[in-house]
């Protein structure tokens, strides 16, 4: 239901009357807020309406399905491939934001087969992808495993207009999606500890929450953890 709801875009900033677009984020503690339309897939037509599925092979097959944590509704994500997947909104379903904003995301994932799936935070200006992802946290994960939760929080960088909230894996998957959910956020909480430190998640070359990129300032190339990179927006 769509509902009008009030909440402190800034702590100190005015407060502002928007209409919600999903239910209340159980995530962030939040009744007030705007974000992804349909996250948790209980309408009819949210997958091919409101999600997209992307896949680098063309491999994979998405659907509903009635397994899910909350509710009715979920999808089920099943892709033996190689290259990266995204399930990612519709561009309708992109979020307005505006530069400096403090931005939280959530999403459930069950897993019986995953190679690797993160959670991102995706920033457009005029429809166009500026930063793939401005998020850290506790948001990936690779294995099988129950329901769990994938968290990423971040400040909205300079020159973004809307934001995006998708999933994006590697190789294969056999799992469940549900409740993907978005919320303004008062803070960002620290991030406690290095995510697969001792290397045993995920398998090469994914190196599950490492990335081998270049070390532009000094030459060569590093393994650097793929939460909080710098980057260049505009």
């Amino acid at each position: 239901a769509k509902d009008a709801v009030t909440y402190d875009s800034l702590p100190g900033k005015i407060r502002v009357s928007m209409e919600a677009k999903s239910r209340p984020s159980e995530a962030f503690g939040a009744k007030k807020i705007r974000g992804v339309v349909h996250g948790d897939f209980e309408a009819a037509g949210a997958l091919g309406r409101d999600w997209a599925w992307f896949s680098r092979d063309k491999t994979g097959n998405p659907e509903p399905t009635a397994e899910a944590r909350t509710g009715k509704g979920a999808v089920r994500v099943l892709r033996h491939g190689t290259g990266d997947w995204a399930l990612e909104p519709a561009p309708s379903n992109r979020i307005d934001t505006a530069g400096g904003e403090l931005w939280g995301a959530s999403a459930w994932v069950k897993a019986t087969l995953c190679d690797s799936i993160s959670l991102q935070l995706v920033g457009y200006s005029n429809g166009k992808a500026l930063s793939w992802d401005f998020g850290k946290g506790v948001k990936s994960l690779s294995g099988a495993c129950g329901w769990s939760e994938l968290k990423s929080y971040g400040r909205v960088p300079p020159c973004i207009d809307k934001l995006g909230v998708r999933l994006v894996g590697m190789g294969n998957a056999e799992l469940l999606i549900d409740d993907i959910q978005a919320a303004l956020t008062a803070e960002i909480p620290a991030v406690t500890g290095l995510v697969n430190g001792d290397f045993e998640a995920g398998t090469k070359p994914e190196l599950s929450g490492w990335i081998w990129g270049s070390a532009s300032n000094r030459g060569g190339a590093a393994l650097v953890p793929t939460d909080g990179r710098p980057g260049k927006y505009c």
